[in-house]
């Protein structure tokens, strides 16, 4: 099996967590109070710290962590929290199954947060793992 040049994969999650916030913000009539506010239109803004590996659980599932944004994910606005909520994995790119929150979009230091702990012991191409939690 190929080894993936990880580097490039978290620069790429980086990308999808722009274009996903980016999303958010556009389609949300919510009123921003945080560092969007002041974004020009039309125009990227990287967070600071927002490094999901930040928060990534030790030991880490087999795999690589930005799995759970570039392969098999998915991901939702939390509205009443303001934030993105993103989940992903449990199969062989990553073989954990948490789910992470970045937010509150309207503070000036929003942050990743792991909401879940992953299945132990990991999930591998299954439906559910053996605790029964999905995948």
């Amino acid at each position: 099996m190929a080894r993936t040049n990880h580097g490039a994969l978290g620069a790429n999650v980086r990308r999808l967590v722009k274009v996903a916030v980016a999303t958010l913000v556009c389609a949300s009539s919510l009123s921003m109070a945080g560092p969007l506010d002041s974004a020009p239109a039309g125009r990227w803004y990287q967070f600071p710290s927002s490094r999901l590996d930040a928060v990534a659980p030790s030991p880490l599932p087999p795999g690589y962590i930005a799995a759970v944004m570039v392969a098999w994910s998915g991901g939702v606005f939390d509205t009443d929290r303001d934030r993105l909520v993103v989940w992903g994995g449990g199969h062989s790119d990553y073989g954990g199954n948490e789910v992470y929150a970045f937010g509150p979009l309207s503070s000036d230091t929003p942050r990743w947060e792991r909401l879940t702990d992953p299945s132990n012991p990991p999930a591998n191409n299954v439906v559910r793992a053996g605790d029964g939690r999905p995948v």
